[in-house]
């Protein structure tokens, strides 16, 4: 036996594994063996990776011979080489008891600790054996790996970042560097380690994923889909993947895909508070209004976890899509409160506001969502709305007119710029931009047609302007304007009592005001009626201060009815109002004449005659 021994020692001593363990097989077949061959062949075996077989020879050692360190250890070795962690920890803790406590055990204890997700112990032993003296790349790896587990990151990296120093990385170093850089948010430096570690070969769906996160978190999402979907290809296929391939379809506008990912992740049961966000988002930028659907989600998200400003914008958005402008100013404003002060909340809250009916604080937020810099057509196109609405058209058409320069040129601009014209009386151009717009929409609408029948008659076109009010009135009931609007034009015709049955829609639709009782007056004139136009004239005379043209028609109503001393007066106070109008000197004339005043009216003919000549 002791030259056995001799033999064999020897051989090990030049690591001669195999010949030394046909010396001790041959040994056991001509049935000499013992606890020491027994122990020797297991821990050949073990050297030799035959785990299974080197565990039967221990185990026959364990059953003869009283518990020891050494015997432990080569146990919970090969146990932890198989995979068995939970055993292996029995059998290296026995040999802590039984007195070992060296690098090699304390490295052991830590490496199967790890193996179990018991970190925090894994960590605590590893650094034992960094006490002890190990001070090599394999220990800051695993103290690496254990730490990023803790979410201890810094610590984490310095001790991969030393591994890295004492020798060239392998693929799964670069892989836990870049894992806990994309952790702490150095995402490109991640990407870099990933990248290595891919190009070194490492091919699997971990780190495809890793990669995949990281690409995404920098905004490269198409990168990122196709390891995503390699990672996919290689067999994962879990709620995180889903999600992540969704998360970055929605990145570049491809709802439909996104959707159909987020919907598997739904299926799958997922249910928290990000993936109701994500969800939720994804569904209110799909075609076919589904922003009903989308709140479901969102709100979902919400009942989780108290909404933050992204949820709220989130909410604004689709309540605002809804025309829930109510609710949807109340969210957003929300948003603000929380801290968002992005130029897009801006433009929400002023958009909700518009609809709202509120243009004057919706100008405040335009005002704070505008870049003079680089201004755009949209922004352009709501600060002319609003300030429309207000009255300020002169600042309203600079805005319209700047929309069409930076590009939008389509019939919504034409409408609105036309409007925004015809109130500073440049019917023209009014016309010019109205009239595009009509070529540009299929199905003109009625108000379309009553804008362009409006500046027609504004510029004396009467017949074309009849014909564009009577096709908005084939497309809607006529209200109170169109049937003053047509009235006036058919007056202005001289078909004076079809022009009345208009008018007189007009009034019996609520309509009492200066000019439409002027008009009616004026109507009633036309057919000779005047005690019941001068009724109509009063009316408007007392509901605000008259108009010139009103002070000649109630002159020229008096004048008709004989009551020369009323009609001189309003005659007169329209030559205040406007000396150089000739017809009103004339008509002064007239009425001095008839009150025997004749040398006043040859002075005021000889004006008269004198305007007219200039």
């Amino acid at each position: 036996m002791e030259d056995l021994k001799s033999r064999v020692d020897e051989l090990l001593e030049n690591q001669e594994y195999d010949k030394a363990l046909e010396l001790l097989t041959e040994n056991e077949i001509n049935g000499e063996a013992d606890i020491w061959t027994n122990s020797t062949t297991g821990w050949i075996l073990g050297k030799l990776g035959r785990r299974e077989e080197a565990l039967e020879y221990l185990r026959k050692v364990e059953g003869e011979e009283e518990e020891n360190p050494w015997l432990c250890c080569e146990i919970g070795w090969n146990l932890g080489a198989l995979g068995k962690s939970k055993e292996a920890l029995y059998y290296l803790n026995r040999a802590k008891e039984l007195g070992r406590d060296d690098v090699w055990i304390n490295s052991e204890l830590g490496w199967n600790m790890g193996r179990l997700d018991r970190n925090e112990e894994a960590v605590y032993y590893l650094n034992r054996a960094k006490e002890l003296g190990r001070d090599d790349n394999w220990i800051f790896e695993e103290l690496g790996w254990n730490l990023g587990i803790l979410k201890k990151y810094e610590e984490a990296l310095e001790n991969l970042i030393i591994s890295e120093k004492m020798r060239e990385p392998d693929a799964w170093t670069n892989s836990q560097i870049g894992w806990n850089l994309g952790k702490m948010g150095r995402d490109e430096e991640a990407v870099a380690y990933l990248q290595k570690a891919v190009d070194q070969g490492r091919d699997d769906a971990w780190v495809y994923s890793t990669l995949a996160w990281n690409l995404g978190k920098l905004e490269k999402n198409k990168e990122a889909l196709e390891y995503l979907l390699k990672a996919k290809d290689l067999g994962r296929d879990d709620e995180w993947l889903n999600s992540e391939i969704g998360w970055n379809y929605d990145r570049i506008d491809q709802y439909e895909k996104a959707y159909e990912y987020l919907k598997k992740v739904e299926d799958m049961g997922r249910s928290d508070a990000w993936f109701f966000r994500e969800y939720g988002w994804c569904i209110g930028r799909l075609e076919g209004d589904r922003e009903e659907e989308a709140l479901k989600y969102l709100m979902k998200a919400e009942e989780l976890e108290e909404a933050d400003s992204w949820l709220n914008t989130e909410i604004g958005w689709n309540l605002g899509k809804l025309g829930k402008n109510e609710e949807a100013i109340e969210r957003l404003k929300k948003a603000e409160e929380q801290g968002d002060t992005s130029r897009w909340l801006y433009r929400e809250i002023a958009w909700n506001l518009g609809r709202a009916k509120k243009p004057k604080e919706a100008l405040e937020y335009l005002r704070k969502a505008e870049d003079k810099d680089n201004l755009t057509p949209w922004i352009c196109t709501e600060f002319a709305w609003n300030l429309g609405k207000l009255g300020e058209v002169e600042e309203a058409i600079f805005y319209l007119r700047k929309a069409k320069e930076l590009g939008r040129d389509d019939a919504w601009v034409n409408r609105e710029l036309g409007w925004n014209l015809g109130k500073q009386d440049k019917y023209k151009e009014a016309l010019e931009c109205l009239r595009k717009a009509e070529k540009i929409e299929e199905d003109p609408d009625a108000w379309l047609y009553r804008e362009i029948g409006w500046n027609l008659g504004m510029l004396d076109e009467f017949k074309e302007a009849l014909e564009y009010l009577r096709k908005a009135e084939e497309m809607e009931e006529a209200d109170d304007w169109l049937n003053s609007q047509i009235g006036w034009n058919l007056g202005e015709q001289d078909k004076y009592v079809e022009a009345m049955v208009y008018i007189e829609r007009a009034m019996k639709q609520g309509r009492d005001d200066a000019w439409i009782n002027g008009e009616y007056g004026w109507l009633l004139s036309k057919l000779n009626k005047y005690e019941e136009a001068l009724e109509y004239f009063k009316k408007a005379e007392a509901e605000k201060e008259p108009s010139d043209w009103l002070l000649g028609q109630l002159g020229d109503v008096h004048k008709e009815l004989g009551k020369y001393e009323l009609a001189l007066e309003y005659y007169k106070k329209l030559e205040e109002a406007d000396p150089e109008d000739s017809n009103n000197l004339s008509n002064i004339a007239d009425v001095l004449t008839k009150l025997e005043r004749s040398e006043e009216a040859v002075e005021y003919y000889k004006k008269s005659e004198k305007k007219t000549a200039e």
